[in-house]
């Protein structure tokens, strides 16, 4: 969706998707490799600057199947994963949020 839509500011998962580490770890792997590429193209940006010019702020997966991991187990173990690269991993109604620190500052 980034390559495709590089300035969306926000991706909601509708339908029926498993949530499953594999899931998650490629979100991660994403966010991560968006925010370095931003880095690589100006060594004189700072991590934490890079976060808020990164367009997009927020992915919903809305009422995930829970057959793997539940949402409360994603939270728990993608936290501190999410929280190094300033992003925030939560539930709200069913879906499980992950957003921006950026976008909540």
């Amino acid at each position: 969706v980034l390559q495709m839509f590089p300035n969306c500011a926000s991706v909601a998962i509708w339908g029926s998707i498993e949530l499953q580490t594999k899931t998650l770890d490629i979100v991660l792997a994403i966010l991560v490799h968006e925010l370095n590429k931003i880095l690589a193209a100006d060594k004189t940006i700072d991590a934490h600057r890079a976060v808020y010019m990164l367009p997009l702020k927020c992915i919903k997966i809305d009422d995930p199947q829970q057959h793997k991991l539940t949402i409360e187990n994603a939270i728990k173990t993608y936290q501190t994963k999410f929280e190094k690269i300033r992003w925030k991993i939560y539930e709200d109604d069913k879906q499980l949020i992950i957003t921006s620190l950026s976008d909540t500052e």
